[in-house]
């Protein structure tokens, strides 16, 4: 029974890797100023969060569809806005997120009460981001550091921490581009 799941975690790493790498591709943007994103054709919410802060502004092709999105990021979100019947509107709006090179975004939330780590990675499909995979640590013995006596999670199974540290790394391998 034991050979069987080890098997099967064994099949759905090796599948999941595949699915990450099978894309070569890499995104690269172009940074924006205030006054070009003003001119660009925006919906009211955007507007809205222009008028309260702004950090950095830029376009790039996330999906790899030959359009470019637009990505703004203030000092709390990170939007991503989809141009829909000529008009950006968001379509991902997170804290603690950052855009990675093979377009994927990455939710990374450290705590602590007892110490723990949140990531979430998220793929573009069909106007919205999708969560693809989450991974989740806690430190249940409360020494303040991960060992194999805490508490791992993948998509809310539970895993060693052997396991976590091998499916995080799947996704680490790419470096973060905004």
């Amino acid at each position: 029974m034991k050979k069987r799941k080890i098997f099967a975690l064994l099949f759905a790493l090796f599948f999941l890797q595949a699915c990450v790498t099978a894309s070569d591709n890499t995104v690269e943007g172009k940074r924006i100023t205030l006054s070009e994103l003003k001119a660009l054709p925006i919906t009211s919410e955007i507007q809205a969060v222009l008028e309260e802060e702004i950090g950095e502004a830029m376009l790039m092709d996330m999906n790899f569809d030959g359009n470019d999105e637009l990505i703004i990021r203030t000092s709390i979100d990170l939007l991503i806005c989809e141009r829909i019947e000529n008009e950006f509107e968001i379509v991902y709006s997170g804290t603690y997120s950052v855009i990675l090179e093979n377009g994927m975004i990455q939710y990374h939330r450290p705590g602590g009460a007892p110490l723990h780590d949140d990531y979430i990675f998220y793929v573009y499909g069909q106007n919205e981001y999708k969560e693809k995979i989450s991974l989740s640590r806690y430190d249940g013995n409360e020494d303040e550091q991960y060992d194999e006596q805490d508490v791992y999670f993948l998509n809310d199974s539970k895993v060693t921490m052997g396991e976590w540290n091998a499916s995080l790394q799947l996704y680490q391998i790419y470096d973060v581009i905004f």
